[in-house]
Order: C-alpha cells, then structure tokens, then sequence
C-alpha cells in the first residue's frame, strides 16, 4: 500500500478509499509495517479486494467508505454474491476489509455477535456452492500422457519440464516462476533437488527442498541443452529456469521468468491438446497440486508428509483433494467391487 498518502489509498484509475482524519496516524504506521512485510500476492490481493469495494461504494454514492456499518457490509456481501462471485473472492473481500478495519482502529463491524451470526448464513447461500469451484487434478497418469503428446520444439521441452517439475514439487505457480537453475541440486542415482526459496507458507525466506525424479532431470537436461543451443545464457537474469519463448521466432528464448498467468494456460493448452474428452476449463494452475495429491494419499502416504510436500501449513487442502479419492476407496465402492466380481 506505499502508492497511498495520509488521507487515501490510492487503488489506480483515478479511484481512491478515503481514510478518516482520525485514522491517518494508525494508517501511517500501517503502511510502514506491511510494506515489506506482505508477499506481492496479499498485497495485490488486498488491493483487488479494495478497488472492488470502493468502486461499490462510490457506484452507491457512498461518501464515507470508511468506517463501515454492518449493513453496509451485509449489502456488500449480497452484491458479491449476486455478482456471481466465487466463495474464495467472498472470503477475500471479507478478509481484506476486517484487515483495513483493524489496521486503521475504527469502529470493526466484523467484530460484532451480530456479524458472527449472520456470516454462516452467507456461506451457505447455494450459489456459493463450493463444488463449482474445484478444479480436477493432473494425475501421474494424466501427467504422462500430456507429455508424450508434447512436440520436441523449444516450447515443447519448456512445457515438458515445466509439468514434471510441478507435479514432482507440489509447487505453487509463483513458486515455478520464481525457480532458477542455480537452485537444481544433482544426485549420482539420476535424482535431483530444488530448492524453493520462499513460498506462500514461508515468508521468510527459509526455504525447503522438494525432491526430482530421475525423469524429470532428464527434461530439464533437454530444456537446457535446447536453451544453450538456441544462444541463451542460463546465468544470465538470475539464471530463470522457466522462459517465455517468442511464437514467431522458436530459436530464441527470453531471460525473464514466465509470469503466473502463463502457468494455467499452459496446462490448459497441453491437457486439451489429448483429444475431446478432456476439457481445459476443468483444470488450473493448481491442478499439478492437486494431482500430485491424490496420488500421494492413494498410494498411503502419511498426511504429514503429503503436507510437508506439497508445503501446506495446515491438513485442510490436502484433505479437501482426497475427499473424492476416498469415495472411490470407500465402503461402497469395495462393496460394488465384491459383487462385480461375484457377477462375473
């Protein structure tokens, strides 16, 4: 929020949510605080979540955005709904807004009994139906055939790697795009490490390592050679192992990182291109995560080391993914099994 003064914060295109006078001093020390302490993501989060209030607020012809009532909240909410807006965006918005409240010291209506009452009744509103939001898994399986069907141009190798590498890792597309060659770590049995330098559950920049099949050594190896080959320099920018590579000259690659929003189209493009019983639309850019995920739980794996692999700081998304794998495993799927085979 640095690009705010005192008085505003400044969301761009001439919209601004005004602060109280009163609260400029707590939003000063605010700004401060958060400033580098925020991931790029929650700030942009936060600044989303915003703009789409204050743009209500000023098509309401609100003058005075801030502090906000209850009621004033409960509308905003219903518009989101009515708006079509996903569960996850709902949830956003209400975070992003109890935060701004907290932050500057008014008056909190998200802190009110009668809030905490109505809040289970808008999450159960059905067009908030959180089935519409899931997106399927990349599958080993799956994961396998989209490669096979890859062409073996720059691009082609790209992608190759590119999916390997995210199923193996469980990583997060801002995760991928931030990965560098100098960050792969080889082992004498084909294996291989990289190492993960900062992550949404690891602000700090700790680190973790996350382990790479011999396979997908081997894709990075061809992506590589086909890089070097093509007159790219993998020292040079940071050394960014994942490269947008230009559609009308295939011979040459970009030092910059993939931005994120390239993850999800990639996956969407090399999925679709198996053929019409697969559509794109089902998948994202979390769909590697996903996939990964299943396998794991479905070959046994511990639920602390699903969690530890795929960095999730708590066993809700992991569980959440499986929900549908222990269906298939369940009593009645054992059941139906059984009396196939008694059938047969």
């Amino acid at each position: 929020m640095a690009d705010s003064d005192l008085h505003a914060v400044d969301l761009g295109r001439g919209l601004h949510l005004p602060i109280p006078d009163e609260a400029t001093v707590a939003f000063a020390q605010w700004n401060a605080d958060v400033a580098d302490s925020f991931a790029p993501n929650t700030h942009r989060a936060l600044h989303s979540a915003l703009r789409g209030y204050a743009l209500w607020c000023q098509q309401g012809q609100l003058a005075a955005p801030l502090p906000a009532t209850l009621d004033m909240i409960l509308a905003y909410c219903e518009h989101l709904v009515a708006a079509g807006r996903k569960r996850s965006t709902l949830e956003a918005h209400v975070w992003a807004l109890n935060l701004i409240h907290e932050a500057l010291e008014l008056t909190n209506p998200f802190a009110t009994k009668r809030w905490k009452r109505r809040w289970p009744g808008i999450l159960r509103n059905p067009r908030l139906d959180a089935r519409k939001e899931s997106k399927k898994g990349l599958t080993f399986d799956l994961l396998v055939q989209a490669v096979a069907a890859i062409e073996d141009d720059l691009r082609g190798l790209r992608d190759a790697a590119l999916l390997r590498v995210a199923y193996d890792t469980l990583c997060r597309r801002s995760e991928l795009v931030a990965m560098r060659w100098e960050d792969i770590e080889r082992h004498e049995d084909g294996t291989g490490l990289v190492h993960v330098l900062r992550s949404k559950t690891d602000q700090e920049g700790v680190g973790m390592m996350r382990f790479l099949r011999p396979d997908t050594m081997k894709a990075l190896d061809h992506w590589g050679q086909a890089l070097v080959l093509a007159g790219a320099q993998l020292g040079d920018a940071g050394g960014v192992l994942f490269r947008p590579v230009p559609r009308a000259i295939e011979q040459s690659a970009s030092a910059r990182p993939l931005s994120t929003r390239q993850i999800p189209e990639i996956i969407k493009q090399r999925l679709g291109a198996l053929g019409s019983h697969i559509d794109p639309a089902d998948y994202a850019a979390h769909s590697t995560r996903i996939g990964a995920c299943e396998d794991l739980m479905a070959s046994g794996a511990d639920l602390g080391l699903v969690m530890l692999a795929g960095g999730w700081s708590t066993s809700t998304q992991p569980v959440k993914y499986a929900r549908k794998l222990d269906v298939r495993r369940g009593a009645m799927a054992a059941l139906a099994s059984a009396q196939a085979e008694i059938g047969s």
